[in-house]
């Protein structure tokens, strides 16, 4: 999985861009040559521990902190006029996006089973924590693609839309940086009655672009299958 790397641009954060991955950290007695490609690779493997339930998210962060900290300094990177340190609002956010990341695969790869596709071949995103959503996901879930069912956001697991809502490149939660939105399975019944799918029909969920390789049964653009 490609490590999400966050930089934060006035009071929003975003995901730095694949491209720019050849960004060198500065600002500490790092290996020279040290890219933030080089930290996704420090990363990830700290993170798989911490998703297996070796360590929690404290010892995570700490595990990070170290694996940068030279003589008492964090680095920084800096891509254009933005200059991200990578203090402790950093080291939280990276630990708890890409855990959030590989149990959102996890459900993913389990909603795709075939004896689970074939009972609940659709999906509703909903908002599953309190608070105020940062985002207007009805808007833009309609300009993704998605259509409305009495003011649901509902489809078919193989739809293009679950991956064009992403920030990440993900066909799975989360969507965006502090966003509470999730996704619910909706049984073959209602999926019929809402004219999503046949009774006999099967469908193709595409891999996650990302962490996954091959496909599933199915006519490949998330439609049913006759």
């Amino acid at each position: 999985m490609k490590v999400i790397l966050p930089i934060k641009s006035g009071s929003h954060w975003a995901s730095v861009a694949v491209s720019d991955y050849a960004t060198p950290l500065q600002g500490a007695e790092l290996a020279v040559g040290c890219r933030l490609k080089n930290l996704g690779n420090i990363i990830e493997p700290l993170i798989d521990e911490h998703t297996m339930g070796s360590v929690d998210q404290a010892t995570t962060r700490l595990h990070i902190k170290a694996a940068l900290t030279r003589n008492g300094k964090l680095p920084y990177f800096k891509i254009g006029d933005v200059r991200q340190e990578l203090d402790s609002e950093w080291l939280d956010l990276v630990v708890r996006i890409n855990t959030d990341l590989v149990c959102g695969h996890c459900s993913f790869v389990q909603g795709i089973d075939p004896e689970v596709l074939d009972a609940y071949p659709a999906r509703e995103l909903i908002q599953v924590k309190g608070g105020t959503e940062p985002y207007d996901w009805k808007s833009r879930w309609i300009e993704s693609g998605g259509k409305t069912h009495s003011g649901r956001m509902i489809a078919l697991k193989g739809d293009p839309v679950w991956l064009k809502i992403s920030d990440f490149g993900h066909p799975h939660p989360p969507f965006a940086f502090g966003s509470g939105m999730d996704m619910v399975d909706v049984s073959r019944v209602e999926a019929v009655e809402l004219g999503l799918i046949g009774w006999r029909n099967e469908i193709r969920v595409s891999p996650c672009p990302i962490c996954d390789g091959g496909s599933n049964s199915g006519n490949g653009n998330g439609g049913p299958v006759n």
